[in-house]
Order: structure tokens, then C-alpha cells, then sequence
């Protein structure tokens, strides 16, 4: 007799990370990141609030911490942080790099949401323009050109016997015009 086995997917585990500079009230701010999350079907592992006079330029939280966050991520399995705050596309990449795990921020959480509950195609259309948008400089090397690559299937009348550099410039005239 043949075992049936359930394809199903864990859902992400994720830690949640805000800073407290006193602008706002932070344990608020996460319950709230808490719940998006939740949304979204993220399992919430652990969250974690630093106080400190204002976000590291590089990484957002203190060296001190990403350390205890980056054995906290081995330790427990973690797949992916989420920012309370909107982060800079190098402090994306930065914690991407040193933590080896997925990083995004609240904007692009609330995004996937509007995603995941979009259901008419003008609104996939203009969730899907926003992420975009959103996303366009945190893409770099290998994400840059299959984003081109994107544009290219999305688009096909490009591809009509355009020598490459006019493909090229066509490529970069059509994403000029969709995103600005």
C-alpha cells in the first residue's frame, strides 16, 4: 500500500526588529507589525526592540544587536526579518548580507498584503506597479537583470528583430515610462 504525503508549505518565520527613538511608541508599532505579519501568514518567532537615539546608517540596529539577531536566526530557524520602519536599500542589502536571510521592511510587508488580497486585474495591475516601484532601487546585479528580463516577457513587442543595443535602449525607455 502507498503512503499519501500532504504537500504543504511551513509558513516563514519571522523575527520582527524596531528601533525605539522615542518618536513613536514602539511596543505599539510591533504589535501592530505583529499582526501584518500574521496577515501575510508569517509565523512570528520573536521580536525585538532596541532603544537607541536614532538607526544606524548601515544596518539599522547596533552592532550588539545584529549579532545577538544573527545567533538568535541560527539558533531558531529563522527565514526572514521584518523592519518596523522603512529601511534604505543599503541597509536591506547590509543585514541581507551579514544575516543570510530574507529583509524587508513594513512597506513591502503592507504590500504583499494588497497582493495577496488583490482581485481584479486593474487592482493586481496596480499593486504589482506599486511593488515595483517600491522595489526598483534595492535591485542589484543578478535581480537587476532578471527585472530587465521581466520587462522584456512582459512587453514582447520589444522583441520584434531590434538589434541589442536598441533593445537595450528600448527596454530602458519603457521602464522610464512605466515608473515615473
Amino acid at each position: 500500500m502507498h503512503e499519501l504525503y500532504e504537500n504543504t508549505q511551513r509558513p516563514e518565520r519571522a523575527m520582527l526588529i524596531s528601533v525605539d527613538t522615542g518618536d513613536f511608541d514602539a511596543e505599539i508599532s510591533i504589535n501592530e507589525l505583529e499582526e501584518l505579519a500574521k496577515t501575510a501568514g508569517a509565523e512570528v518567532v520573536c521580536k525585538v526592540i532596541q532603544k537607541k537615539e536614532r538607526a544606524e546608517a548601515a544596518t539599522f540596529v547596533g552592532r550588539g544587536k545584529l549579532y545577538e539577531i544573527i545567533a538568535f536566526i541560527k539558533e531558531n530557524d529563522v527565514d526572514l526579518l521584518i523592519f518596523d520602519s522603512e529601511l534604505t536599500p543599503s541597509q536591506q542589502r547590509n543585514i541581507e548580507m551579514l544575516t543570510d536571510v530574507r529583509v524587508i521592511d513594513r512597506t513591502t510587508l503592507i504590500l504583499d498584503i494588497f497582493a495577496l488580497r488583490a482581485r481584479s486585474t486593474e487592482g493586481k495591475l496596480q499593486v504589482e506597479l506599486a511593488q515595483l516601484k517600491y522595489s526598483l532601487p534595492r535591485l542589484t546585479g543578478l535581480f537587476l537583470l532578471l527585472f530587465l528580463f521581466f520587462l522584456l516577457l512582459r512587453s514582447r513587442s520589444l522583441l520584434r528583430g531590434l538589434p541589442l543595443q536598441k533593445l537595450i535602449g528600448r527596454i530602458r525607455i519603457h521602464s522610464l515610462c512605466v515608473f515615473y
